[in-house]
């Protein structure tokens, strides 16, 4: 965990006209961890100069399993770049709060095919509570979306089972 004044040379660092400072900055803060790392990481999904920086900081926070970050992750499915996105969707996936899953739904249908099959990875992550909203998804997908969705319900299915069978 990092001191207070680590964190206000990062906090300085995000703002650096150097995109290879921000860059590092965000790595750093992957690495500290705790909740100041989490805000400002927070702060540089909204870092509209480097692409490169909004998917790390989307990627340390799926990592970090920050729960408090799953709204400002949900903000950024209107990133334009599909690197962004789909990095979001790995992190909700991490994360695993059913908070994300509409959104996660809504993702699916990303006109770039990767975020869309992300999102389903997500979903599967999540589990369970994912369930219902996959069904209704599935039955208006079509093509490989339609494939890959009954894949993840299926996994869904297996884990109930296992559990059930375990219990």
């Amino acid at each position: 965990m990092a001191d207070s004044n680590e964190f206000d040379s990062l906090r300085k660092e995000l703002v650096n006209p150097d995109n290879r400072i921000r860059y590092d900055a965000v790595l750093i803060l992957e690495e500290r961890g705790g909740p100041e790392a989490v805000q400002l990481l927070i702060g540089a999904l909204r870092d509209m100069e480097y692409v490169s920086i909004r998917w790390r900081a989307a990627r340390a926070l799926g990592k970090l399993r920050a729960h408090e970050a799953v709204g400002a992750l949900i903000e950024s499915f209107s990133d334009e770049s599909s690197y962004v996105r789909k990095g979001v969707a790995q992190s909700l996936g991490e994360i695993g709060d059913p908070e994300a899953i509409p959104a996660l739904i809504g993702a699916l249908r990303d006109d770039e095919r990767k975020v869309g099959l992300e999102a389903s990875n997500a979903l599967r992550d999540i589990g369970p509570p994912a369930l219902v909203p996959l069904r209704q998804a599935e039955a208006t997908a079509t093509g490989n979306m339609k494939e890959a969705l009954s894949v993840v319900i299926g996994e869904i299915e297996d884990r109930i089972k296992r559990r059930e069978m375990e219990e």
